[in-house]
């Protein structure tokens, strides 16, 4: 399909999928209102978003006509499915810990399993796509991360239910009150703020990561030089969680916030400057920028965290389901916003790649994006400290 055409299938799935997170964070308010109760919902999800995740790879196995139909099928399946692993996953952050530096700690231990996976993938991908036998590999690489998501959550849940030690630890000592009837679930100006800076920080690191394999196959010569730049990205994105973490405790957030801003500010320009010279100048500044885009990602999903939180014992206040699902959803709309903005870049990357220098407009925006988030996300910063 033409770059444009499949941004545009890309971006409607992704704002589905947002929607589809509002409503089962809403659907789900009621229903995970302990540690316990959203752990037994998220190994349900874990369940029908391994399965159907592990079916989507295997689409090349059908035959070619009842290809395109079993994808979009299944793949609206794993949307929904993942809705129901993903929102009480996320609310488990607003309802384990009361201590709000531990939930940061917390925050910051889920990105470095995230950076894990993805500096798992990131080793994977390129031997997958250059061994034979693709379609096999891949249902393999499906199976096994079905395997992994429903055994951790199987295994998180036995926890919840049999350590009770364990489950007073982490914050569910008793349900949360009741929530007044009718009382209006509308969001305050400090969640909006919150909501703005996940939309703009999703919709800047979306530009730059999602065309780092572009950037990686058109302008890189060799596999080692496409893996380097790959890994060292998610390695900076590991390395942040140390770092944002260890200065939000001995600080506080908004100097961890802003140190990861102008680190990822520094790392575009240097990517822009002298990221086509050589692999290891490009490595260099994939892990700056790595680092700036997971930091500032660890911190709002803290703040956000711990916002809900403070919120829950109140009954008028949002539920933490809802508050995530709302997170996802700006973070989703701007991902499909982005993936718009991606499509148009490799449609003039195509069109006009000796005008402006070769693969330049792929260059320029991958560094022009997070630099613009950083700024706006500092602005926001800014006014959310003011609000409190």
């Amino acid at each position: 399909m033409a770059p444009q055409a499949m941004a545009t299938v890309l971006a409607a799935s992704l704002f589905a999928s947002g929607l589809m997170d509002i409503l089962v964070g809403h659907y789900l308010r009621e229903r995970t209102r302990s540690v316990r109760a959203a752990a037994t919902v998220q190994l349900a999800g874990a369940i029908g978003s391994g399965v159907t995740f592990f079916l989507f790879l295997t689409t090349a196995l059908v035959s070619g006509s009842q290809r395109v139909v079993f994808a979009l099928a299944i793949g609206l399946a794993f949307r929904l499915a993942y809705a129901f692993y993903d929102v009480p996953q996320n609310a488990i952050l607003g309802l384990a810990i009361g201590n709000d530096r531990l939930r940061t700690s917390l925050s910051s231990l889920r990105f470095v399993c995230s950076g894990l996976a993805s500096l798992s993938i990131a080793a994977t991908a390129p031997l997958l796509l250059t061994a034979g036998r693709q379609t096999e590999w891949f249902a393999a690489l499906g199976c096994g991360v079905c395997i992994i998501g429903i055994s951790s959550s199987a295994l998180f849940l036995w926890i919840c239910r049999r350590t009770a030690a364990t489950t007073q630890a982490i914050g569910a000592k008793q349900p949360l009150p009741g929530r007044t009837a009718g009382a209006p679930l509308l969001p305050g100006r400090p969640v909006i703020l919150l909501l703005l800076i996940g939309f703009i920080l999703s919709a800047s690191s979306v530009v730059f990561l999602k065309l780092e394999p572009y950037f990686a196959a058109y302008i890189l010569k060799t596999t080692a030089a496409r893996s380097m730049v790959m890994l060292s990205i998610a390695g900076g994105g590991i390395a942040s969680q140390f770092c944002a973490a260890w200065i939000a405790a001995r600080w506080h957030v908004p100097a961890a916030f802003r140190l990861s801003a102008v680190t990822l500010t520094a790392g575009a320009i240097i990517f822009m400057s002298v990221g086509t010279q050589s692999a290891l100048w490009a490595a260099t500044a994939g892990f700056i920028v790595g680092f700036g885009i997971n930091g500032l990602g660890m911190l709002l999903w803290a703040a956000v965290g711990n916002f809900a939180a403070a919120s829950a014992s109140h009954p008028r206040s949002l539920p933490p389901t809802l508050i995530f699902g709302m997170l996802t959803f700006s973070q989703k709309s701007a991902s499909a916003l982005a993936t718009l903005v991606i499509g148009a870049v490799l449609t003039l990357n195509g069109i006009l790649p000796t005008a402006f220098g070769t693969f330049l407009p792929i260059v320029v925006a991958m560094s022009i994006a997070p630099i613009i988030g950083a700024v706006i996300c500092l602005i926001l910063a800014d006014c959310l400290k003011v609000e409190h």
